[in-house]
């Protein structure tokens, strides 16, 4: 006997989860079920040679990578990183081209404190050269009871060096959601996860910012979750009807959206990267098939196979790969990923400026002014005498892209020269707009009809 739940796999954020972390043994009754449910429900048909393997790890062996046995305690852990909280150094880990890479390090964990960085890769554990272990049992080895110490080696590719850190594991717990509202009005929320909580705290976001005039939803980093928590992210789209394409071995249906009653009225922003996976992608691909959302960043990870859950009389899981899934035009994810309508490695200022390029189109561009220093004062040149006055703050904005209005001091000098001084050094390596709204007035009381708009880059 068990019950089953259908989710996608957490790629990204839940590979620091203990997946499996010692041999099982099992009774020959548990062995059973696990042989019986593999052969009834894996997404391909497999042989006696698979079902007679005398252990449940020989078993699982024989399957896909995301197919997976927990014990009742390793499932408690993998449920609680799903919901965003369990006790580790802070990182979210992903094997990349046979290398565990840390592809996310969540703010004040003690992998945070420590000085570790995305891209960071781990070379041993304990001193342990993890080269010949997999992804679960490398994880294994970082977790473990809250206030011990592990001692870990990282490689750092951009410095081509080492380097070792002794982190404590302590208990981490960060929302799903993260909502802000950026410079002109626009909204950011950030999903970390497909869980129970997500649908809630999306709602909570849109309520919050319900006077924003444009979206922009990150999924970066986000490894996936519920299928159904999808199907309800696509509900909150009007139109969007279909999330997925799910085929199983006996069987191709279309998936319908649940829909909320929180909507998305306008077409978002939708953010992605390589770690975008799963059930991330299922969202991606159905928004883009739809024309519900404009997608910005790197083509996602590709997988394209789902996971259904058992449980057995023992309180123990067995995490099976049970179907394919494509997007509602059946474009093939597994292997392939979705492709963004805008490839770039800044994908929240990129996304951020095209919103004012289209909310100020009638404004007039200026060529971008590159690799300015972080001290950079502003100096605009009037054509004519200006009224220095009416150069109010509403008439000048100085934005960093992806983030907030930066403030400003706006002063003229006899030459009619206007000057806008930043209250704070701009950031090395970040991308900022330089908004002259008009509305201004010359000393004759004629007031300006054109905006002006100019790119600014800072340099490294």
């Amino acid at each position: 006997m068990y019950f089953k739940k259908s989710m996608t796999n957490l790629v990204a954020f839940l590979s620091f989860i203990i997946l499996l972390s010692m041999p099982l043994q099992a009774s020959g009754a548990a062995i059973d079920d696990v042989r019986t449910l593999v052969d009834r429900y894996y997404v391909d048909p497999v042989g006696e040679e698979v079902l007679n393997q005398p252990t449940i790890d020989e078993i699982v062996a024989q399957l896909d990578d995301y197919s997976v046995y927990f014990t009742a305690e390793e499932f408690q852990q993998f449920s609680d990183g799903l919901n965003n909280s369990y006790v580790g150094i802070g990182v979210a880990v992903q094997a990349v081209n046979e290398q565990a890479v840390i592809t996310q390090v969540f703010p004040n964990s003690a992998a945070d404190e420590g000085g570790v960085e995305p891209n960071d890769q781990i070379v041993s554990v304990g001193g342990e050269v993890i080269s010949d272990l997999t992804l679960e049992q490398t994880i294994a080895k970082i977790t473990g009871p809250e206030g011990t110490t592990v001692s870990i080696t990282f490689y750092r590719p951009e410095t081509d060096s080492t380097f070792t850190k002794t982190l404590t594991r302590k208990k981490i717990s960060f929302p799903t959601v993260f909502a802000d509202k950026l410079a002109g009005n626009v909204g950011y929320m950030a999903i970390n996860s497909f869980n129970q909580s997500t649908i809630e705290q999306m709602v909570d976001a849109k309520t919050t910012y319900r006077d924003v005039e444009h979206w922009i939803v990150d999924l970066r980093n986000n490894g996936g979750g519920y299928l159904d928590v999808a199907q309800k992210v696509v509900g909150m789209f009007p139109g969007a009807e279909i999330t997925l394409v799910e085929e199983t071995r006996d069987s191709r249906q279309k998936l319908a959206s649940i829909k909320q009653e929180t909507q998305f009225s306008e077409k978002i922003d939708l953010l992605v990267n390589e770690y975008s996976a799963s059930a991330s992608e299922i969202t991606a691909g159905a928004l883009q098939d739809y024309n519900l959302a404009t997608l910005y960043g790197e083509t996602t990870y590709g997988k394209g196979v789902m996971q259904s859950l058992f449980q057995f009389p023992s309180g123990d899981y067995m995490k099976l790969t049970t179907a394919r899934f494509y997007t509602p035009t059946n474009r093939m994810i597994n292997n392939v990923g979705i492709s963004p309508d805008v490839w770039t490695e800044t994908p929240l200022a990129d996304a951020h400026l095209a919103w004012f390029e289209k909310k100020y189109a009638n404004y007039k561009e200026l060529t971008t002014m590159e690799d300015v220093a972080p001290d950079k004062v502003f100096h605009i040149q009037a054509s004519t005498s200006v009224n220095a006055s009416t150069f109010t703050d509403d008439k000048i904005e100085l934005i960093q892209l992806g983030r907030k209005n930066v403030p400003i001091t706006i002063t003229k000098d006899r030459f009619n020269q206007i000057s806008v001084t930043p209250k704070e050094d701009l950031v090395a390596g970040a991308e900022y707009l330089l908004l002259i709204h008009p509305g201004w007035q010359s000393t004759a009381g004629k007031a300006s009809d054109t905006g002006i708009r100019m790119k600014v880059t800072v340099k490294q």
